[in-house]
């Protein structure tokens, strides 16, 4: 990272990327809105560049993945809801979280054990029946 690129960085912008994590903004959609390049956040990132924004960019993220959880939850019984493009963003923005995961070395298969994974499509056709349902 060039000197002129941490030398853009201004105090304000704390604020600001809590901000527009609070809108759902993604680290790419942020740096467009300052004017830089995502790679110059990710250095005024490091908590030895500048600390406070280290903390804020943070929480941007989690506040971001927040407003996107808010989506789900209010649109969950919205029949116009497209759930499998919401999990799939999910799956694609918060891995840690919302990655799907498949085990290939279980062979011997326990109903108990497959319930709790359900791919995005499953759950959009389980969604589907409940919406109709009630």
């Amino acid at each position: 990272m060039t000197e002129s690129s941490l030398s853009l960085y201004k105090p304000e912008y704390d604020k600001l990327v809590v901000r527009l994590g609070k809108k759902g903004y993604s680290v790419t959609m942020i740096a467009c809105e300052i004017g830089v390049h995502k790679d110059t956040l990710y250095e005024w990132r490091k908590p030895d560049v500048h600390p406070s924004f280290s903390v804020a960019l943070s929480r941007a993220v989690q506040e971001a993945q927040s407003w996107y959880e808010h989506q789900g939850h209010k649109g969950i019984w919205d029949k116009e809801f497209n759930n499998p493009t919401w999990a799939k963003q999910m799956s694609c923005r918060f891995p840690a979280e919302y990655r799907e995961t498949v085990n290939s070395n279980n062979t011997n298969h326990n109903m108990n054990s497959d319930l709790g994974e359900l791919s995005a499509e499953k759950t959009a056709m389980i969604t589907d029946k409940l919406m109709k349902e009630y």
